[in-house]
C-alpha cells in the first residue's frame, strides 16, 4: 500500500522536499533539478507546485520514495506530449534497481512507468529520470502496488481531469481536486506540479 494523497498534500505543504514520516506505507516525492541544482523554493499551493525555470535548460526529477511493503512498487510519470523526458537513461540512486517499464498512453497523455522488484524493507528509495524544460507541462507523479488507480479513473471517465492537470490551464486546481477526490479511497502516493519555462 501506498500513503493516501491527503496526508501527500499535507506534507507536501510544508515542505515539499522530504518523504513523509517513515511507516508502513510509501511516501514519493519528486525533486525537480535543473542543471543539476534542486529547485527548493517554488511557488506552492494546496496540491501542487509551480517551478519556474529557464527555457530549454536539462535537468531531472528525482523521485524520491519512502518506506514501503514487500513486493513489486510502480512508479509512473505523466507528462504533455511536448515536454522532452528520457525515461530510458533512468539511474537508480541507492542499492535498488529503478528500471524503465514503457510507455502508455492515457486520455492522449503519454504515461512512463518504472518499476523495482522489491523483497524487503526499505528505509527509502530513489531514482532520477533526465528532461528537458522546452514546454510548460503539468507533472503527475505516483506510486503504487497491485492495480494502477489512476488508469481506473481515468477508465471511469476522468480522461479530461488528467488532459486538465498536464496542459496546466487555468482549471488546473479544479482538475487536481477531481482527480485527488476520484481516487481518496485509494492507497497510493501521488505528486502534482507545473514545469514553466521562461527566457
Amino acid at each position: 500500500m501506498a500513503i493516501s494523497w491527503q496526508t501527500n498534500s499535507e506534507k507536501a505543504h510544508r515542505n515539499s522536499y522530504e518523504p513523509a514520516g517513515w511507516g508502513l506505507t510509501a511516501q514519493v516525492t519528486t525533486i525537480v533539478k535543473v542543471d543539476g541544482q534542486e529547485y527548493k523554493h517554488p511557488q506552492q499551493f494546496d496540491n501542487y507546485r509551480i517551478y519556474t525555470v529557464p527555457k530549454n535548460s536539462k535537468g531531472s526529477f528525482k523521485i524520491v520514495i519512502g518506506r514501503f511493503p514487500i513486493g513489486t512498487y510502480h512508479v509512473k510519470i505523466a507528462t504533455n506530449k511536448g515536454f522532452n523526458i528520457y525515461p530510458s537513461r533512468v539511474k537508480s540512486l541507492g542499492s535498488e534497481d529503478w528500471e524503465y517499464q514503457g510507455l502508455r498512453y492515457n486520455a492522449g497523455y503519454p504515461f512512463y512507468e518504472f518499476s523495482t522488484p522489491h523483497h524487503g524493507w526499505w528505509a527509502s528509495s530513489s531514482f532520477e529520470v533526465p528532461v528537458e524544460f522546452n514546454e510548460r507541462t503539468g507533472i503527475l507523479v505516483y506510486g503504487y502496488m497491485g492495480g494502477d488507480p489512476v488508469e481506473s479513473a481515468i477508465s471511469a471517465g476522468l480522461g479530461g481531469t488528467i488532459g486538465g492537470i498536464l496542459a496546466a490551464g487555468a482549471g488546473l486546481p479544479a482538475a487536481v481536486g477531481a482527480l485527488l477526490g476520484a481516487v481518496a479511497g485509494t492507497q497510493f502516493s501521488i505528486d502534482i506540479f507545473v514545469i514553466a519555462p521562461t527566457g
